[in-house]
């Protein structure tokens, strides 16, 4: 069922990365692709880069249809789930969607498959974070052997670095050293940090720049495959979003970082601002590490006031936030729904799971800086007496 990775075009691994996409496409030297599968193939990707994402899961179910022996199969599979994963969805659908995931692992015959699989896997968990997706998951082995009851965030960089044993590539890196990341900014929640805090971050700081450093060589060896695929879009912005971020966190230990940081965050806009279409317009899946990264900055601005950038610099970017969720809804839609229901938390909700609230507060804080993003949280129900008014 399994052709060498030297004899077709690969697979695409599209993942959904803290609300973004990422697009690997290798090319093997071998392949005689047929006229027909690779013009729908095209036609769903294009499709997806305009955001029009029901187009474009119908188009690459028509070519997985056709079955494993078209040269598209595995590409067209992985941006099916992918995009089943924007979907809302019953339970029933987003069980299948897993099962099929899980299928896609068992049946690989070759570790750089399945560590495609497990890359999937854990996304669909992250972008569908329900209970019951994890059971489905963890329940039977070998997964279950990387589920740490009561810590999701624990048992995503497990399942990531079993991953990484299969086969190394730059998104598995990031996921786990997005978990380091996550222990920083989890740390400045406290009122003071303590002498045993701050070095513990400068550990997780260790860590991350080392697996900074290998997903940068991984990456630029895949770079020449990247060039010649049309999922390069998304590829580049997506990659210098989680550097900017997880640089972004080490700068919180060293202040030294927070200029790579920065300037990795202004490649993601540069990308945005310069990658359009033949009619001139922007394309609404780079729109997607764009919003991340004015979100992120923002964040660090305010964790460390005046060390990774200024009040009006945050404004500029929750400004830019906004338009972007305002000009492309349906690329967002997850993260959209997400803060409608953020909103609609009551207060004794918010009080009994402190990482709502603080996410809560975070928001609120956005909204008090700018007027732009606070009347787009206005228009998702939030009330003015949130903010204080």
């Amino acid at each position: 069922m399994h052709t060498s990775k030297n004899l077709f075009l690969l697979a695409a691994a599209l993942l959904v990365i803290g609300g973004g996409v990422v697009f690997y496409y290798y090319f093997g030297p071998t392949l005689s692709l047929g006229k027909d599968s690779l013009e729908k193939m095209s036609e769903a990707v294009y499709a997806s880069w305009r955001g029009d994402y029901a187009r474009a899961f119908e188009g690459a179910q028509r070519i997985t249809k056709s079955g494993p022996s078209n040269p598209q199969y595995f590409s067209a599979r992985a941006l099916e789930q992918s995009l089943a994963m924007f979907q809302a969805g019953s339970q029933e659908d987003r069980i299948a969607l897993v099962r099929a995931i899980l299928d896609d692992f068992e049946t690989a015959e070759e570790p750089h498959l399945k560590a495609y699989a497990v890359n999937r896997l854990a996304l669909a968990l992250e972008a569908i974070p329900e209970q019951y997706l994890f059971d489905e998951v963890f329940t039977n082995e070998p997964f279950r052997a990387y589920a740490v009851p009561g810590d999701r965030a624990l048992t995503l960089r497990k399942l990531a670095e079993f991953s990484r044993t299969l086969y190394p590539t730059p998104d598995v890196l990031v996921n786990i050293a997005r978990w380091h990341a996550g222990k920083i900014l989890n740390s400045y929640t406290s009122p003071a940090l303590s002498s045993d805090a701050r070095q513990a971050n400068r550990e997780h700081a260790q860590t991350i720049l080392q697996l900074v450093g290998e997903a940068e060589t991984v990456f630029q060896q895949e770079r020449p495959n990247i060039a010649y695929s049309p999922f390069a879009i998304t590829v580049e912005p997506r990659f210098y979003y989680w550097k900017g971020f997880l640089l972004g966190a080490v700068s919180l230990t060293d202040a030294s970082y927070t200029a790579r940081s920065r300037a990795a965050f202004a490649e993601v806009f540069r990308m945005y601002d310069e990658r359009r279409n033949p009619q001139g317009d922007r394309y609404a899946l780079v729109s997607r590490p764009a919003l991340d990264a004015h979100i992120s900055y923002t964040r660090f601005i305010l964790t460390e006031p005046d060390v990774y950038g200024t009040e009006e610099e945050a404004r500029t970017h929750l400004r830019g936030a906004a338009e972007i969720l305002r000009a492309y809804p349906d690329t967002h839609s997850i993260y959209l729904e997400h803060l409608q229901a953020l909103g609609a938390d009551t207060e004794e909700g918010r009080q009994s799971n402190s990482a709502r609230l603080r996410e809560w507060r975070r928001y609120v804080r956005f909204g008090v800086l700018s007027s732009e993003f606070r009347n787009l949280l206005l228009s998702l129900g939030w009330q003015e007496s949130d903010f204080g008014s």
